[in-house]
């Protein structure tokens, strides 16, 4: 049977946008989402209180996710790890068609082509932030609100509108997003409504009687969400959460956690994965301007809407790659059919250029998706299987102290424990969140805190993120702990109940060289991942003050890491000429390496040149303006002028 070639757009669209999302578990999330699934099918019941957190042990818990949490739960038991990832590939595939077919309502089948590289170049843009997460049925639903509003505006049909209501019950029980249902509902509605007192000859008069059924649909999407287990409670909690990424200085939730920073923080961190947001997002803009004659307010309403969101937190980039590729290629459709690119157009037509443009975008997602480690495991160096190992028989209800990415896989794998926190911030209030970071940055503090809730063992990283490491050394060094486990990336220790305790000497060149080796055995076929867990041991190493034996470790390594590590080392060690001479070559080849622009301002800041000091410490905050240790060396030296 030959397909049209409509109907092959379809496939290349939802085949590679299945793609593009296809890679291992990296966000640490699920963990707690599986855990809360497995607590609500063995006890037939949604929690009402935190029955996994130490921190949060017995407030109140909204658990607005629970619908989402049974589905991957289920998901996990059949199909394991790999099947989280295929259902997540799968509903991407779903909704990225729909997008495809959002645009044929609104201009025919004959722009599939159009609205297909649309479509894949977002999701290829945004592909970092497409994480296993209830956001996937966000993007699945809004792509289903989307193509029932341009079927219904097509049709006149209201029967087609009833099925949003019932969607928005399904969605109100799988995350706290759900409002975009009716936020959509009412940009069209808005758009409609001033379209019809402002007519544009070019777009069109609404009927009256299109406004009444999308008003009702409207209302009838307001109030579905008051069906879910908590009622009131869980109807208000989005808004809750709204408050959580304002992004405010003072707001301790949106400046300490990464994904909700705003896209022009971020971009100061990571330039490369918010650039192609801004260009995007001029890209979908100019599309309105090029279509002013024939300009929907409803799709710029929507468009709006969802920068502004994007605007106030990273997370919500993805939404808005997800709304604005559509509404960017409806636009283009539309100014195609006025004719006034129709050169432009047909010597596109004539030169396949929508087939090699998919071609070309096809080559980079297939390329991504081939390097990619195997799905059947989480990413590296996310998930504290050492603890797991290490604690599976400890006493039931020992206390955690823990990383907040390393909760919820401990709730997970090792339920008769109470970890400390994790990714459930909602849970946490500003002030208690705020104590909990004191007591990573300023870790003299943590003795009190450890007298307060009595931890038997602490699980921290090293890396992703490595605001541990000061934790980390102190314990290492404190009479009352010792580590018992390690690889590297994170570390585990235990509360000297007894007396002084027998852990790891990471000064044994043995004990190093068995870690290296076992890295080596687990990364034996990804020697970028082997080479990033050398590091890790070597910071490690390093905060342990075993400078010898990270040297050991780092000689035969020759990447700007490895020699910023070494320089440390050599630095810590005395040797202040060697360190600064490697530091200034690594600048010399990366002037944007904060590392070694860090070690060079600390040389100067011990040489009392605190002119050189604040010149570097001033291009390292330009580059990342987060940079605490920068930030506390900049406040020293403006307090000793």
């Amino acid at each position: 049977m030959r397909l049209s070639p409509e109907t092959s757009w379809l496939i290349v669209c939802g085949t590679l946008v299945g793609l593009c999302v296809t890679f291992p578990l990296v966000d640490t999330d699920i963990w707690w989402h599986l855990a809360s699934g497995r607590w609500i099918v063995e006890h037939t019941a949604v929690p009402r209180t935190d029955p996994f957190s130490l921190s949060a042990q017995g407030i109140e818990w909204i658990d607005i996710h629970w619908l989402f949490q049974l589905g991957v739960f289920a998901i996990h038991q059949l199909c394991g790890i790999t099947g989280i990832v295929i259902g997540k590939s799968l509903l991407s595939a779903i909704g990225a068609v729909l997008l495809v077919k959002t645009v044929e309502e609104n201009a025919g089948p004959s722009v599939r082509g159009l609205s297909t590289l649309w479509v894949l170049s977002a999701v290829i843009a945004g592909r970092w932030l497409v994480l296993a997460r209830p956001v996937i049925i966000t993007l699945l639903f809004l792509a289903i609100f989307l193509w029932v509003l341009e079927r219904y505006r097509r049709l006149h049909d209201g029967r087609i509108l009833f099925a949003l209501p019932v969607l928005q019950v399904i969605w109100a029980n799988c995350q706290g997003l759900h409002p975009l249902g009716p936020a959509v509902l009412t940009c069209y509605l808005a758009g409609d409504i001033t379209q019809r007192w402002l007519p544009n000859p070019e777009s069109g008069r609404v009927p009256a009687t299109s406004l009444r059924a999308l008003a009702l649909t409207l209302l009838g999407c307001v109030v579905a969400p008051l069906v879910n287990p908590y009622g009131w409670h869980g109807w208000t909690l989005p808004w809750k959460l709204f408050g959580r990424i304002n992004p405010e200085l003072s707001n301790v939730f949106a400046s300490h956690v990464s994904e909700n920073l705003a896209p022009w923080q971020h971009h100061r961190l990571v330039p490369e994965q918010t650039t192609p947001f801004f260009l995007f997002a001029i890209l979908v803009l100019g599309t309105f301007l090029l279509n002013r004659t024939r300009l929907q307010l409803r799709h710029l309403l929507v468009t709006l809407a969802f920068l502004l969101l994007a605007s106030m937190a990273v997370r919500n980039v993805l939404l808005f790659y997800w709304i604005g590729a559509p509404m960017g290629a409806m636009n283009l459709a539309a100014y195609i059919r006025t004719g006034r690119a129709s050169r432009l157009i047909g010597i596109a037509e004539r030169a396949r250029l929508g087939w090699i443009a998919t071609a070309f975008l096809a080559v980079i997602v297939i390329h991504t998706w081939y390097v990619e480690p195997s799905i059947s495991q989480p990413a590296p160096f996310r998930t504290p299987d050492i603890a797991v190992n290490l604690l599976a028989k400890s006493p039931k209800n020992s206390r955690l102290f823990c990383s907040v990415r390393y909760g919820g896989y401990l709730s997970w794998k090792l339920p008769h424990l109470m970890p400390f926190i994790d990714g459930r911030l909602v849970l946490r209030t500003a002030e208690q969140f705020s104590t909990y970071l004191r007591v990573l940055d300023e870790p003299e503090r943590f003795d009190a805190f450890q007298a307060q809730h009595q931890f038997d063992f602490a699980v921290l990283p090293t890396a992703l993120p490595d605001r541990y490491l000061r934790l980390v050394q102190h314990l290492f060094h404190h009479p009352d702990w010792h580590l018992i486990g390690t690889d590297g990336t994170e570390t585990v220790f235990a509360h000297n109940k007894d007396g002084p305790g027998q852990g790891l000497n990471l000064g044994d060149r043995a004990v190093v060289s068995s870690l290296r080796d076992e890295l080596q055995r687990r990364f034996d076929n990804a020697p970028q991942i082997y080479t990033v867990a050398l590091h890790n041991l070597a910071s490690l190493l390093i905060t342990a003050d075993q400078l010898e034996r990270a040297r050991e470790l780092l000689a035969p390594m020759h990447d700007a890491i490895s020699r910023i590590l070494l320089a440390r080392c050599y630095y810590l060690d005395g040797d202040t000429r060697f360190a600064g001479e490697i530091a200034h070559q690594v600048v010399k080849d990366d002037p944007h390496n904060v590392d070694g622009l860090y070690l060079l301002a600390v040389a100067a800041f011990d040489q009392r040149d605190p002119v050189r000091a604040i010149e570097l410490v001033g291009r390292i905050l330009e580059i990342d303006p987060y940079h605490a240790e920068a930030t506390e060396m900049l406040d020293q030296l403006q307090r000793n002028r």
